[in-house]
């Protein structure tokens, strides 16, 4: 029965929040220890669920990098030097991040949340902390290689 509830609240627009209230209205009766959210739950289910976070938290990433690209690569670290359709799509993964910010903050830990002006100035920072730890080295790696096949 919670499987179906599983997969019915699956299909909406956000998928793992609507899995995650299908499971807390499920309950848990296990008497394993230490299992955290996924107590009480059958294995596959469980392989089930941590799947569908899995890739909903690589899908995230993934936009933050796809929105890191023009951004610092392009621009040079300034939204308004941006297209009009490339601006809004960073304002929008910005605002996503917000959401989930929101979410954790409310829901998880319970501590009060940033506006969304403050958290914006720290996502900023945290995106070119991103792209200069993670992506220009990237970048660099596969222009070596690509050199290295030409050469």
């Amino acid at each position: 029965m919670l499987r179906s509830r599983l997969r019915l609240a699956c299909r909406g627009p956000k998928p793992l929040l609507a899995a995650l209230s299908a499971v807390a209205e499920a309950g848990s009766s296990g008497a394993r220890q230490g299992l955290g959210l996924y107590r009480g739950m059958p294995w596959k289910l469980m392989l089930e669920l941590a799947n569908l976070k899995r890739t909903e938290r690589l899908r995230n990433r993934q936009r933050l990098l796809e929105a890191r690209e023009p951004l610092f690569g392009k621009a040079g670290g300034r939204m308004m030097n941006l297209p009009l359709e490339q601006r809004q799509f960073v304002n929008r993964v910005s605002h996503e991040s917000h959401e989930r910010y929101l979410f954790r903050c409310c829901y998880v830990r319970g501590v009060p949340p940033m506006s969304f002006r403050a958290y914006r100035r720290r996502w900023y920072g945290a995106q070119k902390a991103n792209w200069r730890r993670f992506d220009v080295p990237r970048m660099m790696n596969a222009r070596f290689r690509t050199s290295l096949n030409e050469a």
